[in-house]
């Protein structure tokens, strides 16, 4: 919920590809694109799938640039609402990405650095919705279940958490989990 990801691309390729944007997405979405986020497979070889399932005409290279430029896409206000956390919580990160893709937006987002450790499904060979994710996560942080909190987009994720033991904050927009923090005595009210 700190940049757009994959999410988003779909609308770009589809005014290129002149097709419904659901569609691009559900094209790109599947067991190909897990096997891809937990490191089973490049992006070179997902894409390349994707581009033969589909007959896209469109270069590979087109599809990785327009992905490159989706993860510059910062979500408006969850930037700022990270650094105030940041001096008052110890921070985790568990995120689904491919090695290309961590590779190319460590660089670009140094408000990564927060995070005390940084968990990429790609490392760690599973994704958020596997039942091996979090506990692993919270072996290596040395931290109790109900100690943490975690905050997604994805009803899916937050449910694979809760049966690990680990309440969680569906991601609406940073305004909204501002005010969720601030009720639960996270954050100071402004």
């Amino acid at each position: 919920m700190l940049i757009f990801g994959l999410k988003g691309v779909e609308y770009t390729l589809a005014e290129e590809l002149h097709l419904p944007a659901h569609d691009v997405l559900m094209a790109m979405l599947g067991e190909p694109f897990s096997t891809l986020m937990r490191g089973q497979l490049s992006e070179r070889e997902y894409l390349t799938g994707v581009l033969e399932r589909t007959a896209w005409p469109i270069p590979l290279v087109t599809m990785q640039e327009v992905i490159r430029a989706n993860m510059l896409q910062r979500i408006p206000g969850s930037v700022e609402l990270l650094y105030e956390l940041a001096q008052h919580h110890p921070l985790y990160l568990v995120s689904d990405h491919a090695t290309e893709w961590v590779e190319a937006l460590l660089p670009q987002h140094p408000f990564l650095n927060l995070f005390q450790e940084r968990f990429w499904s790609c490392e760690l060979g599973s994704i958020k919705r596997d039942p091996e994710t979090f506990p692993v996560v919270l072996d290596r942080i040395g931290r109790a279940a109900g100690d943490c909190l975690f905050v997604d987009d994805n009803p899916k994720n937050i449910a694979s958490a809760a049966r690990s033991g680990i309440e969680g904050i569906l991601f609406e927009d940073a305004d909204t989990l501002r005010r969720e923090f601030q009720s639960r005595g996270l954050l100071a009210r402004a």
